[in-house]
């Protein structure tokens, strides 16, 4: 899932059977508007970070550890309907699978104030982890507006 950018780039959300990736929080291209690639993880998943302009340049400060890789894993059900959720509200957005915290940023950067930007959701078979029978689903996709007054 892809969101609050320009045209389709920015934040990205992704929930996949590859549990290092799964739920993880990163970027497209970085503030400047340029491609910055492997470097765009903003919090990987499992923590919680804080996003920082220095010098021009998006500087990630680890912060906490919210699961182990195998606590991860567990959350994973590769048999039936995983839930991913967005929660986006002001420069903190936090990423849930299945109900579960698994990643989560404060952008105090410039980008980090974007509220706005198109939605766009999709389905990759390019990954080592996907067949040629590979099926992507959606359903019960909701969105909902929070004030950036909330805590």
């Amino acid at each position: 899932m892809i969101y609050r950018g320009n045209a389709i780039d920015g934040y990205q959300a992704e929930l996949s059977a590859n549990i290092p990736n799964t739920g993880r929080i990163h970027t497209t291209t970085s503030a400047d508007g340029q491609s910055i690639g492997p470097k765009s993880v903003l919090a990987i998943s499992g923590e919680r970070t804080q996003v920082f302009e220095v010098n021009g340049a998006e500087r990630v400060n680890f912060e906490e550890t919210l699961l182990t890789n195998e606590e991860l894993s567990e959350l994973f059900n590769s048999s039936s309907w995983n839930r991913i959720r967005v929660v986006a509200v002001g420069t903190r957005i936090s990423h849930f699978i299945n109900d579960v915290l698994v990643a989560e940023t404060t952008n105090n950067t410039r980008r980090g104030k974007e509220a706005r930007g198109p939605l766009a959701f999709e389905g990759k078979t390019d990954q080592p982890d996907v067949t040629t029978d590979t099926v992507v689903q959606f359903r019960d996709i909701r969105l909902k507006y929070l004030s950036a007054d909330l805590p």
